[in-house]
């Protein structure tokens, strides 16, 4: 399943690079998620314009 959305991912910036950029513009992408697994380690190395960020979650609940 990782592979798919790697893909539709990588489509989708091939798109906007074709359709909406202007010359000498560049396309990034922007991965963010949980954690990063190796597959996604491995995929990076290999594709520079894609960053990944990790998400991080705090809920606080308090009683009133």
């Amino acid at each position: 399943m990782f592979i798919i959305y790697i893909l539709l991912f990588l489509r989708y910036m091939g798109w906007t690079k074709e359709e909406l950029c202007k010359d000498g513009q560049k396309v990034k992408g922007l991965i963010v998620a949980e954690r990063k697994d190796i597959q996604l380690e491995f995929t990076l190395k290999v594709i520079s314009d894609v960053k990944f960020l990790k998400l991080g979650l705090s809920i606080t609940l308090e009683e009133q």
